[in-house]
């Protein structure tokens, strides 16, 4: 599989075999995308979720020609819903008619898929019951949901969805923290706050890389002040790390745009150095792995209740992910 991978330089490619390739799929995505041209490749990512013939090595390779890639393409998959604003707005009866009709499971147990589009047009009490069935998906039931507004999608629901970008928006000419603060940060804090914060989690990046588990030992020096409740009965404490998790990804991400020869729309562009510092002892295999660890990480984190645990196993299996 790794050759094939090297060969493909398409960094959409290689995230999406990333995301899918490990285990079963997560049960909720969320697509920002940047031009009308990104939906095919949101709809890609549906077929390598449904084409019954893709190859189970390299799952990006969807035959595209089966009934299955045919119905998807003309909009008329029995295992796909689609929901679309009406009038510029996708209200309450829509998600509740989704929530009926995965209601049962499917005959052949294969997985099936709501696509939300313009996810951020929906109302309130639509916004609420689409919270309530991410909250407890359905098995084998995979949510896709797409925006070209990501500040206008509650927090709560992104929270819940694994975050994929895909089109071209240009950061060279901003700063990282500027970067991060529009694309991860979505209005939750303060600019000088969030750059604080950045401050901290890229000396634990940096730090992690270089010393691996003996972070563990310096964590209370690293990141010590994310574990303090800052006010009481705020879970403020909580979106530090959640936003360092967030960091993190984008900083492989980013690595893994280097080794895919994709360098010209790059977060961390103006750490561009310390990127191909690390990148030289990392194989693509191991940033992929990474990765993998950190959606999952991110996945599970509100089932964590103690975040010195949560974060000494961060860095054990990010340190066998470095290592491997």
């Amino acid at each position: 599989m790794i050759d094939r991978i090297k060969n493909d330089t398409n960094v959409f490619n290689v995230i999406f075999n990333s995301v899918l390739n490990k285990q079963k799929p997560s049960h909720a995505y969320l697509f920002e995308l940047y031009n009308e041209d990104s939906y095919s490749d949101v709809y890609k990512f549906i077929k390598m979720l449904l084409c019954p013939e893709r190859d189970k090595n390299f799952i990006s390779n969807v035959c595209s020609k089966c009934s299955t890639c045919r119905n998807i393409d003309e909009n008329n998959c029995l295992d796909l819903k689609i929901i679309l604003p009406c009038n510029g707005l996708i209200k309450k009866e829509d998600i509740l008619n989704v929530q009926k009709f995965f209601a049962t499971k499917s005959l052949n147990n294969e997985i099936r898929v709501y696509l939300i589009r313009d996810c951020d047009k929906m109302n309130a009490s639509a916004a609420n019951s689409l919270l309530k069935f991410l909250e407890e998906p359905n098995e084998n039931v995979v949510a896709i949901l797409t925006t070209y507004n990501i500040e206008k999608v509650l927090s709560t629901i992104i929270s819940r969805c694994q975050m994929i970008r895909i089109g071209k928006k240009s950061y060279l000419e901003k700063s990282t923290v500027d970067n991060l603060y529009e694309s991860i940060n979505n209005g939750v804090i303060e600019k000088d706050t969030f750059k604080s914060l950045f401050d901290d989690s890229f000396k634990f990046i940096d730090f992690l890389n270089k010393n691996g588990t003996l972070t563990i030992v310096y964590l209370n020096e690293l990141w010590g002040n994310h574990f303090v409740i800052k006010n009481s009965g705020n879970d403020s404490f909580k979106l530090d790390n959640k936003i360092l998790l967030d960091i993190m990804i984008c900083f492989y991400y980013d690595i893994l745009k280097l080794k895919t020869n994709y360098n010209d729309d790059l977060y961390f562009f103006t750490k561009i150095d310390k990127l191909k510092e690390i990148s030289i002892n990392l194989t693509i295999d191991k940033i992929l792995n990474i990765l993998y660890i950190l959606f999952k990480a991110k996945e599970n984190f509100d089932y964590n209740v103690n975040l010195n645990l949560f974060l000494d196993k961060l860095i054990i299996d990010v340190s066998e992910g470095l290592e491997k």
